[in-house]
């Protein structure tokens, strides 16, 4: 099968894609499972295959009962990024979003749930303008876009259901200069769609990462539902693609955006 006929095929298949069968069909494999911690209960174990250790630019799916629970990717190897989800510890190099996939993966090994783990490794002889494009960076997020109405990890629910989490029990600050800052919008940030807070707003924002968020975007009829996370003491929000396109779309690498924080749940981003 030529590279642009197996495009056009995964195509027809994410349409329909509801179950394993339909992630075998676009040649996923298992490479192996998580497991309990022999002598630790609040401690979790990976068994792959040995010769999948040092593979890397590849996507990673968690299935239990078959059922898909996470997507992921990794530009490092698959042995180190599973590394991060074993060790779940809380700040420090391993994030709030490697915590709270640890914390899942126990709570259904303990239900005697057999978490299994599967990877795309798939290489496309495509370039553009002599720039080589990585399959796993292209349809990351369309996989998970496909499987998150079942209720994936990735974005805590659907973003009705993170709608509906967002309380209105953090009262409101007051508009004043202390809660509006100007960002600047260095090469990471612009091509990740996050918004990273100075220590000096720590006192606006939560201690809990992981948690959805109310992020408008220039004006009320576009708003966003994204993850506050938490990286050591670094507040940040991650936008993903609606961030990413919206920065692209409005600036330039090092332009300013204004930031208003207006509460620990609701944020408004604009020119």
């Amino acid at each position: 099968m030529g590279e642009i006929d197996w495009v056009i095929n995964f195509k027809c298949k994410l349409k329909n894609m509801n179950d394993l069968k339909r992630l075998q069909d676009l040649e996923f494999k298992k490479i192996g499972y998580w497991e309990k911690h022999t002598l630790y209960e609040d401690r979790i174990e990976f068994i792959i295959d040995e010769n999948y250790n040092s593979c890397s630019d590849l996507l990673y799916v968690y299935e239990a009962d078959e059922k898909i629970c996470y997507i992921g990717k990794t530009d490092v190897s698959i042995k180190s990024r599973l590394s991060n989800y074993k060790a779940g510890k809380k700040g420090g190099s391993a994030g709030s979003t490697n915590q709270f996939v640890h914390e899942k993966i126990l709570n259904l090994l303990k239900k005697n749930s057999r978490v299994n783990i599967y990877v795309l490794i798939k290489k496309l002889d495509f370039k553009f303008h002599g720039i080589e494009i990585s399959l796993a960076s292209g349809i990351e997020m369309n996989l998970i876009k496909e499987f998150e109405i079942n209720g994936l990890w990735n974005s805590r629910g659907t973003k009705n259901q993170n709608k509906s989490k967002i309380t209105n029990s953090t009262s409101k600050i007051s508009n004043n200069i202390n809660n509006c800052f100007k960002f600047k919008l260095k090469e990471y940030y612009y091509n990740s769609g996050i918004i990273s807070f100075g220590k000096k707003y720590d006192k606006f924002l939560s201690n809990k990462g992981g948690i959805p968020v109310k992020l408008i975007i220039q004006d009320d009829s576009n708003i966003i539902y994204p993850t506050f996370t938490l990286s050591g003491e670094n507040r940040k929000i991650n936008g993903k693609t609606e961030l990413i396109e919206w920065f692209q779309k409005n600036f330039n690498i090092n332009d300013e955006v204004n930031i208003e924080i207006i509460s620990e749940t609701e944020f408004k981003i604009y020119k």
